[in-house]
């Protein structure tokens, strides 16, 4: 089986060609060290495969990952660079979301009735797909493939 790490850049690469089809031109990043500075690309557009989406059918938006210390810092969402879109799918699906407004339901997770999940590596919350079908708004774009 492939590392988590090459299926998630084969799929930053699939979307990258989606978006490109689409007239979106994104420069992906690919050393850690302007990834951290600057985000995945210039675009300002995290990409995410949600493995899990189709079968569980929630989007999971990551909040926190377990640092090498084995202490959870900030990431996801919460990490602080140039995102602007979030971009979060598989090879069926994507939605892209506005940053903010993710931030804002996760905040209010419970309000909405959202589940906080804790693996060994991350925490995260758990929207079911659909809430966002049914709240157009918080959708930017829905890409079906």
């Amino acid at each position: 089986m492939e590392d988590k790490l090459e299926v998630g850049l084969q799929y930053q690469d699939f979307i990258t060609l989606k978006l490109y089809s689409m007239g979106w031109s994104l420069n992906q990043f690919s050393s850690l060290k302007y990834q951290v500075e600057y985000g995945e690309n210039i675009a300002g557009i995290e990409i995410k495969n949600d493995l899990q989406m189709q079968k569980t059918h929630n989007i999971y938006i990551e909040l926190y990952e377990k640092a090498n210390t084995g202490n959870f810092v900030f990431s996801g969402i919460n990490r602080q660079d140039n995102t602007i879109l979030w971009l979060i799918g598989d090879y069926n699906v994507a939605y892209v979301f506005v940053k903010k407004q993710l931030k804002y339901l996760c905040d209010n997770y419970q309000k909405y009735g959202f589940k906080k999940v804790e693996t060994e590596t991350s925490i995260g919350i758990l929207i079911p797909v659909s809430f966002f079908n049914k709240h157009e708004l918080f959708v930017v774009k829905k890409l079906e493939f």
